[in-house]
């Protein structure tokens, strides 16, 4: 069925910029348990900080999912579901969505006025990315010979981290 009988391209555009950034927490979040099953295998030296730095990481996506698609999705779209049985036009019906579209966009901080709060998000979440494929990397030995660049590497994505 073509959405675009009903919704306006722009519309289009804003559901595809929620869900990318609830697709990328997801993914991150993913990416981080990957981590801990590696770090469970024993494979890695296993540090207290490594270890916290990973646990921190996964908290805060873990919340940020939940919040994104309980808090925000979820009590938005019961509001929708609410106002679509009260609706006797077609347009009631748009409208609501267009509402119940910028509450969860503004709740998701995707909003202009909400780049900075935005940008620190993506930002903890490209630095649990970067932990991740750091692991990978000394999981595959690519700093058998280097060691030093691993702590140096885990330790710029700590600071960054706490910086954030």
């Amino acid at each position: 069925f073509p959405l675009s009988l009903f919704f306006s391209e722009r519309t289009m555009l804003l559901v595809s910029r929620l869900f990318r950034i609830i697709a990328l927490v997801h993914h991150t979040q993913e990416r981080l348990k990957g981590a801990w099953l590696l770090l469970a295998k024993g494979h890695l030296e296993k540090t207290t900080g490594l270890l916290a730095l990973r646990h921190s990481l996964q908290y805060f996506t873990s919340t940020l999912n939940r919040y994104l698609l309980l808090d925000v999705v979820d009590a938005e779209f019961a509001h929708l579901e609410m106002k679509t049985l009260r609706a006797t036009s077609l347009d009631e019906i748009l409208a609501a969505h267009s509402f119940c579209l910028g509450q969860c966009l503004a709740k998701s901080f995707l909003e202009a006025s909400a780049q900075e709060v935005l940008a620190t998000v993506v930002g903890i979440l490209d630095q649990a990315l970067q932990l991740c494929n750091t692991l990978d990397e000394a999981e595959e030995g690519a700093f058998a010979d280097r060691p030093v660049l691993l702590v140096s590497r885990l330790k710029a994505i700590e600071a960054t981290f706490r910086d954030l």
